[in-house]
């Protein structure tokens, strides 16, 4: 008897590509059904022509675009050897950026070499303002500053004093370790305070001289 026929299920929305010739995709003289390339390259080459003018929602699932994404960064300390860690990629939280400012590889649309690190585009990051919990975790902090009064001060002693200076000890930067105290709304403690203020009796201008060595 001649072996059973394994059904696939497809997948391929062709209502909505009547406009392509069958031969676009299929080969026509011999092997009636069978592709003229491997998927998901003969998508790409159709779908990516225009990635500028793209919907990249249109096609890609809004899970996909939503989920964190693990990448990892290098952070590199005087006297130190370099050590990589995960980082947690939120497409949300880029979303003032296009699509084709990392997705830089032709065809495929890959995040391209030069932009997988963070740091290629957030390196001027340490700022005033932002949280810093976005990228730095509890739990890495905890792992690598065990010395908890050393690592109250004079960060520059492993961190490059240039970044260092941009540092300013605010609520978000104490934040970082102390989640308890960084909560917002109604759970927020003295939202309107400095820890500063109370803690060390100073400013946060005040109080950066600590961050470096003087």
């Amino acid at each position: 008897p001649w072996p059973r026929q394994r059904t696939l299920v497809d997948t391929f929305p062709h209502p909505r590509h009547t406009t392509l010739a069958c031969i676009t995709c299929h080969v026509s003289d011999t092997g009636h059904g069978r592709l003229t390339f491997e998927a998901p390259r003969g998508c790409q080459i159709c779908h990516h022509q225009d990635p500028t003018a793209s919907a990249c929602s249109d096609c890609h699932a809004k899970e996909t675009l939503t989920a964190r994404l693990q990448a990892t960064t290098t952070v590199t300390t005087p006297e130190h050897a370099p050590r990589s860690r995960p980082v947690d990629f939120l497409h949300p939280a880029h979303t003032d950026e296009k699509c084709i400012t990392c997705h830089t590889q032709a065809v495929t649309l890959r995040v391209g070499p030069d932009v997988r690190s963070c740091a290629s585009c957030h390196e001027d990051h340490h700022t005033v303002g932002p949280s810093c919990q976005a990228c730095h975790t509890v739990s890495v902090l905890a792992s690598t500053h065990e010395d908890v009064e050393e690592s109250h001060r004079q960060c520059d002693a492993c961190h490059t004093a240039s970044t260092i200076r941009r540092l300013m000890p605010t609520k978000s930067f104490c934040a970082t370790c102390h989640t308890d105290q960084g909560k917002v709304g109604a759970e927020a403690h003295y939202p309107l305070k400095e820890c500063t203020a109370c803690h060390f009796l100073s400013s946060p201008t005040a109080y950066k001289a600590h961050l470096v060595t003087p």
